[in-house]
């Protein structure tokens, strides 16, 4: 059993696990904040009286987690000219939120949209209730004297072999193989904090990638060696020769090599090939879409395959498509394509989507084709073999 605790270096580490911990605890009781808040503002809404208990719970959650999730862009992506600042210490929650930001705005608007406020007022109101339980977390976390009297939390990897780690009481990782390797090159502690930190962000999308085996395709025959939305978690290049990655959190992932927020590093210094694969959450594709074509347009010599939802109408796509950097573009209809989590699960959406290839690539690279049938080919037990074998 490993613990976390005791000599003086080891403080600010054991600190830094437990605010983790506690956000990850306080993340898990939003969704429930956020349906109180719904069925006291809305008591006959559309999502009340006990209809639908279960895609309630399921839409609530995916609402919760999107806006999580676009929280953590603050300090990168444009917010509609509302100052937000990433707090130091509780990073998943920023500074000077208000009820006018576009995020707030964004979930305000999903709880309408889905049903769960008959009216926009009242959707407003609900963002607003949720903007001041996160104050009062926050206000807690940063009473230091509370902080200073939080016990010890036990950390253990429960199961070398599949990959398992608990953390407290509340805790415990599903099996990942990536985690074991983790743990004993970088250490137990730091990567159970970026676990958790992770983890806080739900079962979204941010986790979900392209299959390893569509990876390798992108490293092998067409020089790609950074991927611009990845973490220690799923990146698909961890551990591969000159490669490196992009993540949400360089204050937990730098010790694994992340070279930080790729809408914070300086593309011109990462000269080469790129896979990037932003959250489905449209300011996000856009402002990703944006900076792809602003690089290649001054000549940078590096290429990119982007993966976005099939959104024609959204800027982001459009601007892809409309790039004179493009190279191709492939389209996968549901059912056509296999995705890979972070645990080496694979699934099908049920969704459109499309990959870009911009710039220009390599000498001797082989047709752009050849990505087209490494999508196609991916097969559910092919990739939980190769997941197995794979070496991280």
């Amino acid at each position: 059993m490993n613990s976390i605790t005791k000599s003086d270096s080891e403080k600010s580490v054991d600190n830094g696990l437990a605010i983790e911990y506690r956000q990850k605890q306080f993340c898990d009781t939003l969704v429930q904040k956020f349906l109180q808040l719904s069925e006291e503002r809305n008591p006959n809404s559309r999502r009340g009286g006990g209809r639908g208990v279960g895609s309630g719970l399921r839409e609530a959650t995916n609402i919760v987690e999107r806006w999580i999730l676009s929280l953590q862009q603050a300090d990168a992506v444009s917010d509609g000219g509302c100052s937000t600042k990433m707090d130091k210490q509780l990073p998943l929650f920023p500074i000077g939120m208000r009820s006018d930001d576009q995020k707030t705005k964004l979930l305000a608007s999903d709880a309408y949209d889905k049903g769960f406020c008959r009216l926009r007022r009242s959707a407003t109101n609900l963002a607003i209730g949720m903007l001041a339980e996160v104050e009062r977390f926050r206000r807690s976390c940063h009473d230091s004297e509370k902080f200073l009297e939080q016990p010890a939390i036990e950390l253990r990897m429960l199961d070398e072999d599949r990959g398992c780690i608990r953390v407290g009481h509340e805790f415990q990782s599903s099996a990942s193989r990536r985690l074991p390797y983790l743990a004993q090159r970088f250490g137990l502690a730091a990567t159970a904090r970026m676990l958790l930190r992770y983890e806080s962000l739900g079962s979204g999308s941010y986790q979900w990638g392209d299959p390893l085996s569509v990876h390798r395709v992108y490293y092998r025959d067409f020089g790609a060696r950074y991927e611009g939305f990845s973490s220690p978690l799923n990146s698909r290049f961890l551990g591969l020769d000159e490669a490196g990655f992009c993540s949400l959190f360089p204050d937990t992932d730098s010790v694994f090599g992340s070279l930080g927020n790729f809408f914070n590093i300086d593309l011109t210094r990462r000269t080469g090939g790129w896979s990037v694969n932003p959250p489905f959450i449209e300011s996000v594709l856009e402002e990703a879409a944006r900076r792809v074509t602003d690089c290649l347009d001054r000549g940078t010599p590096s290429w990119f395959f982007m993966n976005f939802p099939d959104w024609r109408d959204s800027p982001g796509w459009s601007m892809l498509d409309s790039s004179p950097h493009k190279l191709a573009r492939f389209d996968f209809s549901p059912g056509e394509f296999l995705i890979q989590d972070a645990y080496g699960r694979a699934s099908r959406p049920k969704m459109k989507l499309s990959i870009f290839a911009l710039g220009r690539l390599p000498h001797g690279s082989p047709p752009i084709e050849r990505l087209r049938d490494a999508v196609f080919k991916a097969r559910p037990v092919d990739l939980a073999e190769e997941w197995t074998a794979a070496t991280f």
